[in-house]
């Protein structure tokens, strides 16, 4: 099976090893360096046209994706194989707060 990331590329879902975020405001210090050191390696593939909303991290590169991580998620999600939850920060809690 293929994960459709944008414009004319696919990447094998068996190679995805998570699908983030790209945040740029509110990225971890690691997750800039990770995302540099990719760079570096030549390992980070740059979107398929538009502006960068998900990277994807597979066993042997990193790619930039325009689609948001819960669609990629659900484009990856089949009967006999499953994502990994996406890395996000929790949803705002609703209602009244006890204590």
């Amino acid at each position: 099976m293929f994960l459709h990331i944008g414009a004319d590329t696919l990447i094998r879902l068996s190679h995805v090893v998570g699908i983030f975020e790209y945040n740029m405001k509110n990225r971890a210090v690691a997750t800039r360096e990770f995302l540099q050191l990719a760079e570096a390696e030549h390992r980070l593939v740059p979107p398929p046209g538009g502006e960068p909303k998900t990277f994807i991290v597979t066993n042997r590169n990193v790619y930039l994706s325009p689609i948001s991580a819960a669609t990629l998620r659900r484009r990856g999600t089949t009967a006999d194989k499953t994502l990994p939850e996406i890395a996000a920060p929790p949803p705002p809690r609703r209602g009244r707060r006890r204590g």
